[in-house]
This record gives C-alpha cells, structure tokens and sequence, in this order.
C-alpha cells in the first residue's frame, strides 16, 4: 500500500523517504517516540510542507555528529576518553607480551640477520657441493639434480627459525 496525503482536497501520493508522522521515523531509524521528541527539539529537519524527508535526516544526523565530536574536542571529557583508549592499548600490549605473542624488536632483527647469513652461506656453498656431483653427467641429468637440491635448498629457508623467537623473551 502506497502512502498518499490530501492537499486541498486531492491525493497525492508519497515518494519513498518521506515520512508524515514522528512515529514513522521512530519506526524507520527502529529508535523510540521519546528519542525522536528529543530529536524535533534538536532541530530534525522538516519540510516547509510538513513531511519528514529520511534523506534530509540522515544528513542531518551526520552533521549532527561531526559537530558533537568537534564540541568535545579540548574538554576534559575528551582527553579522559583519550587517555581511556591509550590505557586500554598497553593493557592488551602488556597482555600480549605476558602471553608470550609479542617478540622484542632487537629479537627479530637478530633472528632476520641470522637467516640473511644462513641462505648466503647456502647458496655460495652451493657450487662447490655439487659441481663434483654434476662434472660426469648428461644435460637432461644436470637439470635433474639441480632442480632436486634447488629444492632441498629452499626447504631448508623454509624451515629455517630461531628457538628463542618461539619463546618470547622477557
């Protein structure tokens, strides 16, 4: 069932997003008539024909927000709320870190290094091992051997770890 109105005495029907009543934009925005009391006397805008536009609204809400937010910006509500989200951040911090889930910087780069020196002392030894394995062999043979120990090489990169990283240090 389409919504209508009657101005001087002829129906017309309404677009969608326009409201008549108060009660419908409470059950629109699923809020109370109390809620929506309080929002008429904030200024919800309105129509010069009466009706109530959810587009207009709903810019008006957002406005309406922004603008609460700058008000509070500077006040002492603000910087609790401030000071709130920066405990709330080192408490989980220090969570993690009881958990074992975070790893000190220092650790990781150590650990980074580590496996830098471990893959260039892998392949720079790599020639050497096999060239004496490779110098009697046929080309389809070469090819073979070298993709089996390009691979071996990689799992080793792969596995790869430090056993300290695996348990945080304090």
């Amino acid at each position: 069932m389409k919504s209508s109105v009657v101005r001087n005495g002829e129906q017309f029907i309404l677009r969608p997003g326009l409201l008549r009543t108060q009660k419908q934009i409470a059950q629109a925005y699923d809020i109370s008539d109390r809620a929506v009391r309080y929002w008429v006397v904030d200024g919800v805008p309105r129509r010069s024909d009466g009706l109530y536009d959810l587009i207009e609204i709903q810019r008006w809400k957002s406005e309406r927000k922004l603008r609460r937010a700058k008000d509070l910006k500077g006040t002492t509500l603000f910087w609790r709320n401030e000071r709130m989200k920066y405990k709330a951040l080192h408490m989980e911090l220090k969570f993690l870190k009881l958990d074992g889930q975070l790893v000190r910087l220092s650790a990781v780069e150590k650990f980074e290094r580590e496996r830098n020196v471990f893959i260039k002392r892998l392949f720079e030894s790599f020639p050497r091992r096999i060239s004496v394995e490779l110098a009697t062999l046929q080309a389809s043979e070469i090819e073979s051997i070298l993709r089996e120990r390009t691979q071996e090489l990689l799992q080793k990169i792969i596995n790869f770890h430090l056993p300290e990283l695996i348990t945080a240090p304090s």
